[in-house]
């Protein structure tokens, strides 16, 4: 009976409660609560350029930043000059933009307001210009940013200005100097002495109608650097020196592979080593101990800090089947050449085991590319890493998800100067980049990819890693942002919590030029080389080479060719740097007749 009552007492207090809810609140209120609040607040517009009263000349940008605070959206912005009609504007992040052009000489008024998503209209704002004629001047030897080695160079541009008026002379100014006149004026051209470091050009054009503009600032980097060209002092037509190439860390010793060779039987191969000496490059060879007919050894090539250990991939050996690959290790003790030869444990035919070398800034840390390898499904690739513990090496193994878009890993390597974080290109597909790195218990696995990749852009054909790790350049040299295999760059910085990506193509870049096939990094991350073998500048698929600096806030680039490149010379198809960027390895496999050449770069 009790338990009854409490039950009953209970649920008239329910009923109750229900009821004088449902007679606070009828279904009408409730609705009401459910709805968004009404946007009445009005979005802000703001004018950027031009500024009131300037005067403009026959094209213009308007220009300024809108954005809506309570968060309905930005439906448009509308534009117009004068009496004639609104017309909405593209808008990019906040900022609007557009051109103004074919007006009638004089004063003309700009309007601008913007609508959001709730119909709310911000105030009209407006800006007043005078059109007229004004001197537009434009370099054309020399873009922002360009590396110069030369002192002495010669600066040209354009200058135009609207009829009837005329213009009457050009002049420049280095960092911040006196104005120069130039000679010429439509086309114009001046002397400059470059100082080393950061230099700093202007030009000005003046007009007989009294108008004058001065240009935006150019920056460019002069630095002295010397050349040397290297080529095998037994070189043959058709050995291919400087299809891979390697620089130490001290920028001293210079390792290039030949792998067509014939030492050991046709295509065999052979590596070259050279030391500088103080005055010169003192040159020593390698041939594998055992190498025979189409083992392809020099195919890939790497070399420690100090230059005393040279490690090198031969794809073609056959000792576990038909193309399945090894690798040499050479070591210098202070007296003699001691040799090691690396093959998979579990290598197979075609596996090419040595398609791509790394190796640690002591020599006992080696790293072997086998993009043959079936482990995890056809040509899905591997890596083995080598570690010297005392007189014994340990092996690991590392593959990837078996995956249509990361096949081919392992076809190309860098690794930290520790040896205890390496990255690896997957180029198949889409391609990728993985990165594996020791936590003092595991490898931890990290993957990354182009934020616009495609299928058949080749991302990941080259990789390196700079020493403390923190940067990663990925080549995609089938990209086709500039046309058809004209090529890529990534540039990966890591933030401290995630790797920020920037994209990076040649100014000058064209189709089936494959920017990007090969790429090397400084320790620091600041100088970035990346090798066009099949630019044509100098001929077809003479090649050329791109040096990037950093400078803190944008790249500054530096185009070279070789200064007695030809047609077929495939200059760039191999690059090395040092790790503090002052020495640069370019290979060039096709210089006379394929016998080859590298050329060196010191700062």
């Amino acid at each position: 009976m009790k338990k009854g009552r409490i039950f009953g007492g209970l649920s008239l207090l329910f009923f109750i409660s229900c009821s004088l809810f449902q007679e606070l609140l009828e279904p009408g209120d409730i609705a009401k609560m459910t709805e968004a609040p009404t946007d009445t607040v009005a979005p802000v517009v703001t004018i950027l350029s031009p500024v009131n009263g300037q005067e403009v000349s026959g094209v213009y940008q308007f220009s300024g930043t809108v954005n809506d605070e309570f968060g309905s959206g930005i439906k448009a912005v509308f534009v117009k000059t004068d009496n004639g009609g609104y017309f909405s504007v593209p808008v990019t992040i906040g900022i609007w933009t557009t051109s103004i052009s074919n007006l009638a000489m004089g004063y003309h008024t700009n309007y601008v307001y913007a609508e959001d998503n709730a119909g709310n209209k911000s105030p009209f704002l407006a800006v007043s210009v005078l059109r007229t004629s004004i001197p537009v001047v434009a370099f054309t030897s020399h873009i922002d940013g360009m590396l110069i080695e030369q002192s002495n160079i010669v600066v040209t541009g354009t200058v135009s200005i609207e009829s009837p008026y005329h213009i009457t002379n050009v002049k420049v100014r280095l960092n911040g100097g006196e104005w120069t006149n130039a000679t010429g004026t439509n086309s114009w051209s001046i002397g400059l002495t470059l100082i080393e470091g950061t230099n700093t050009i202007q030009a000005a054009a003046f007009a007989d109608n009294g108008k004058s503009n001065i240009s935006g600032i150019i920056t460019l980097e002069y630095g002295e650097w010397t050349t040397n060209k290297l080529t095998a002092s037994d070189g043959a037509e058709s050995d291919v020196f400087g299809n891979a190439v390697a620089v130490s860390a001290d920028g001293n010793t210079i390792v290039v592979g030949a792998r067509f060779d014939d030492d050991k039987g046709s295509d065999s191969g052979s590596v070259y080593r050279y030391k500088w000496n103080g005055t010169g490059w003192d040159e020593i060879k390698f041939i594998a101990y055992d190498g025979t007919i189409n083992d392809w050894f020099g195919y890939a090539v790497a070399v420690s800090a100090d230059g005393n250990v040279v490690v090198v991939g031969a794809i073609g050996d056959d000792d576990k089947g038909s193309t399945s690959g090894s690798v040499y290790r050479f070591t210098w003790n202070g007296s003699v050449w001691l040799t090691n030869k690396f093959i998979a444990s579990d290598g197979t035919n075609s596996d090419k085991f040595g398609y791509s070398v790394s190796v640690s800034a002591d020599g006992n840390a080696v790293f072997a590319g086998a993009i043959g390898d079936d482990d995890m499904g056809n040509n899905n690739g591997s890596v083995y890493r080598f570690q010297l513990y005392g007189t014994n090496w340990t092996t690991n193994k590392f593959t990837v998800p078996s995956d249509p878009a990361y096949a081919g890993f392992g076809v190309s390597l860098s690794t930290s100067p520790d040896g205890n974080m390496f990255a690896s290109g997957a180029n198949a597909n889409f391609g990728a980049v993985f990165l594996f790195e020791w936590n003092g218990v595991s490898w931890v696995r990290n993957i990354l990819t182009a934020y616009d990749g495609a299928a058949g852009d080749q991302f990941g054909i080259s990789v390196s890693l700079s020493a403390d790790g923190n940067t990663v350049v990925a080549g995609a040299s089938e990209d086709d942002d500039l046309g058809d295999t004209s090529g890529s760059v990534y540039i990966f910085k890591w933030n401290g919590s995630a790797w920020n990506p920037e994209k990076l193509t040649a100014y000058d870049g064209a189709a089936f030029d494959y920017f990007g096939f090969s790429t090397a990094v400084s320790g620091d991350g600041n100088t970035v080389v990346v090798g066009v073998s099949e630019d044509d500048d100098r001929g077809l698929e003479s090649g050329s080479v791109y040096v990037l600096k950093w400078n803190g806030s944008a790249w500054n680039t530096e185009k070279l060719t070789a200064y007695d490149g030809v047609s077929g010379d495939q200059f760039g198809i191999s690059v090395a740097v040092s790790s503090d960027g002052k020495t640069l390895a370019f290979g060039a496999n096709g210089d006379d007749s394929a016998s080859g050449s590298v050329y060196l770069r010191k700062w």
